[in-house]
């Protein structure tokens, strides 16, 4: 790429997935040379999302809107409009790189999820109405919406019932007050292992 971002690359089983093809097959384009692959970290390998485009264009497959657009999209729910500002001002440095929406409250926020479709949902644990704890719940029982990487935060120390909650429905749990660069390198962190 030509602006310095590292473009996002996907697993063998992502690509299946994508291309709604086996991962036998996705291993078998590789090793035709079909599909460019290289080794990403512990020697798996992994597709650029420029090759997969091309791959996928010139095999006529149906491309979907998630590998089109090349920034990454956070979504943000917390009931504070306070932290919902100053948590999108963390990406204001790549205004490029991220498409970044907020919500306000748990119940638009389910709704904004699939219309948005974020790779990474940033979640405050403690709302009204509905939790962070019922939003985890809601999205992990759903196969459309299970893969999306959630950042939990909250004020509160979690009890241990809330941290073996947290371990099996959060990818990684922030407290309140957070350092808005190590936030932002937190999520960085998320949509990389994506």
């Amino acid at each position: 790429m030509t602006d310095g971002r590292a473009e996002r690359t996907f697993t063998t089983f992502e690509v299946a997935r994508l291309c709604g093809a086996y991962h036998s097959t996705v291993e078998r384009w590789i090793a035709a040379g079909r599909l460019k692959a290289v080794a990403g970290p512990s020697d798996r390998l992994r597709i650029a999302r420029a090759d997969l485009l091309t791959f996928m264009r010139s095999c006529d497959l149906l491309v979907p809107a998630l590998l089109e657009s090349a920034s990454r999209r956070i979504l943000i729910i917390d009931d504070d409009p306070v932290i919902t500002r100053l948590l999108e001002r963390c990406w204001d440095h790549a205004p490029d790189s991220y498409e970044i929406a907020t919500v306000n409250d748990p119940v638009t926020g389910l709704i904004e999820i699939g219309r948005f479709q974020p790779d990474v949902l940033v979640l405050d644990l403690l709302m009204p109405m509905l939790s962070g704890y019922d939003v985890c719940r809601i999205l992990k029982a759903d196969p459309a919406t299970r893969r999306i990487r959630i950042l939990a935060m909250t004020a509160g120390s979690p009890d241990e019932r809330d941290v073996d909650f947290l371990i099996d429905h959060a990818d990684m749990v922030v407290p309140k007050p957070f350092d808005p660069r190590r936030l932002a390198g937190a999520v960085e962190e998320l949509l990389e292992s994506r």
